[in-house]
């Protein structure tokens, strides 16, 4: 057994490995599907964030059984199964132009690797909606954020955020009045229909 810090109360007595703070310890697993490079390709990396600074945030526990509160890592491991970790990782603008379009923007903020991450089977979704005054459906438009399944990336390209990457998209809104919807998704399996995946964002716009 290993850990970052010695723990001699322990049963299991582990050895002290200060890489466990580190995200080396994750290479195994998660560097052949290229999100170890693409955090070491990120300003995240060049300020000094590692993995377990998102993924495993300082919390004041107990780090045995019965023991005092002390300053350590969560081992909740957040992951995109938690909307605040989605939202606090891509954000979503909209606003309306002059010449009659709408401009959405959805941006890679806060992850230090490509959004949605390496997982084939996820995608992230934008989509808009744009209804009359009546609340006619006149214009809808889908945008896919997703990675191609690893053999295939050679040949097909990724549609995935980028550390840091605005993408910007303008639709005619179809209407001289009328309202605007404005979903981001994230669904953890491709087949999970639209309206059950994980909300990330929602804006609503009237014109």
């Amino acid at each position: 057994m290993e850990g970052p810090r010695p723990a001699r109360t322990a049963p299991c007595n582990p050895a002290v490995n200060p890489q466990r703070s580190e995200s080396i310890i994750c290479a195994s697993c998660h560097a052949p599907h290229g999100s170890l490079g693409e955090w070491q390709a990120s300003d995240w990396a060049r300020k000094g964030y590692e993995c377990q600074t998102c993924h495993m945030p300082l919390v004041d526990a107990p780090a045995v059984t019965g023991g005092p509160p002390v300053r350590r890592r969560s081992h909740r491991m957040r992951s995109q199964r938690d909307p605040d970790v989605l939202r606090g990782a891509v954000s979503l603008e909209t606003r309306l132009l002059r010449d009659g379009q709408l401009e959405v923007l959805a941006a890679n903020v806060g992850a230090a690797h490509n959004v949605p991450g390496e997982i084939s089977n996820r995608e992230m979704f934008l989509l808009t909606r744009v209804t009359n005054r009546e609340g006619l459906l006149v214009a809808e438009h889908r945008e896919s954020f997703k990675t191609p399944d690893r053999k295939q990336r050679a040949s097909i390209p990724s549609t995935q955020l980028r550390p840091g990457e605005t993408r910007r998209f303008a639709y005619a809104l179809g209407a001289p009045h009328g309202k605007v919807e404005v979903f981001l998704g994230y669904k953890l399996l491709l087949f999970v229909p639209d309206d059950r995946s994980i909300l990330v964002w929602e804006k609503s716009l009237e014109f």
